[in-house]
C-alpha cells in the first residue's frame, strides 16, 4: 500500500502527524490498550488492515516447533488480546470455535488454509466451505464460527499470523468431524504444546 505523503521539516521533539506514522505492532497494542470499551469485529478487522509490519517487529515473537504450531501473546487486557502464531508446513489447529469471542487474523507470511464447518440436523460437525488466504489478507472469526486453520503449504514455507480476539480467549470448544461431541481446550494451559 502506498500513500502520497508530503514531508516537512519539524523539530525533533514534535509529534509526528497521525497520517504519516506507520501503524506498527506497537501502535496496534497502544491503540487496543487505550480503548475505553470492547472493540467490535469491524474495529479488529480495520486495525489489522492498517498494520504495516517490518520483519524485526515480529522477530521477538517467533518460535517454530516441529510437531505443533506455536502461539505467543503480545498483549492482553480485560477487553482483548493480540497473539502471534507460527506454523510449519502442514501444521493446523483442531476444529474449534472461540466460545463467544470474535476476532481477526492477518496472514503476515505464507498462505493460510481455512476450513469452515457447520452443525447438521443431528448436531454433528460437517464441512461447509474452504478458503485459502494469502499473505497480507485479513479474515474475521465471528460468533459462532466453527473452523480449522493451518499452513496451506505442503512443502517448506512457514506461515506467520497475527490474531486479535475480543474478549480474550479463555476456553475454546473443540469438535470432531461427524460427531456431536464438544470438547474443551484451555489456550493458556501451560501444558498446551502450542504455548512456547
Amino acid at each position: 500500500m502506498s500513500t502520497n505523503v508530503t514531508q516537512t521539516t519539524a523539530p525533533a521533539h514534535a509529534a509526528e502527524p497521525e497520517q504519516t506514522r506507520r501503524f506498527t505492532l506497537g501502535a496496534l497494542v497502544q491503540t487496543l490498550a487505550a480503548l475505553p470499551g470492547a472493540p467490535t469485529q469491524h474495529d479488529l478487522d480495520a486495525l489489522l488492515r492498517r498494520l504495516e509490519l517490518e520483519p524485526e517487529e515480529l522477530r521477538p515473537h517467533l518460535a517454530f516447533k516441529p510437531h505443533t504450531y506455536t502461539r505467543r501473546r503480545v498483549f492482553r487486557n480485560d477487553l482483548c488480546e493480540v497473539l502471534v502464531l507460527c506454523w510449519l508446513p502442514g501444521q493446523r489447529t483442531a476444529i474449534h470455535d472461540h466460545n463467544g469471542s470474535y476476532g481477526a487474523i492477518r496472514i503476515c507470511e505464507g498462505e493460510m488454509a481455512e476450513e469452515m464447518f457447520a452443525l447438521d440436523e443431528a448436531g454433528e460437525v460437517v464441512p461447509s466451505e474452504t478458503h485459502t488466504r494469502a499473505a497480507e489478507e485479513v479474515t474475521g472469526t465471528d460468533v459462532p464460527d466453527i473452523h480449522r486453520i493451518g499452513n496451506a503449504d505442503g512443502g517448506e514455507r512457514r506461515m506467520i499470523t497475527i490474531h486479535v480476539y475480543a474478549p480474550p480467549l479463555r476456553v475454546i470448544n473443540t469438535y470432531q468431524l461427524g460427531s456431536a461431541e464438544v470438547g474443551e481446550c484451555w489456550p493458556d494451559d501451560p501444558a498446551n504444546p502450542a504455548n512456547s
